[in-house]
């Protein structure tokens, strides 16, 4: 298998709308289930996410320098 070079990864945003005085749900139409989890979301998407050379050095760098003391 050969590695993905797209530069995408996953990101997941949690909304936790727990409490929240807003009564009407227009977005969701799905089936309830009657408890707090019914205020929940998961969100999973994908994003281009571009690092920087310098950082990405300084991270191994750092990191080699901890594994060999």
């Amino acid at each position: 298998m050969a590695m993905d070079k797209s530069a995408r990864a996953p990101i997941i945003t949690i909304f936790d709308h727990r409490g929240c005085s807003r009564h009407t749900n227009k977005e969701y139409t799905g089936k309830l289930v009657g408890t707090q989890d019914d205020e929940m979301c998961v969100k999973v998407a994908t994003a281009k996410v571009i690092g920087e050379k310098n950082v990405a050095e300084k991270v191994l760098a750092d990191s080699l320098t901890t594994l060999r003391r």
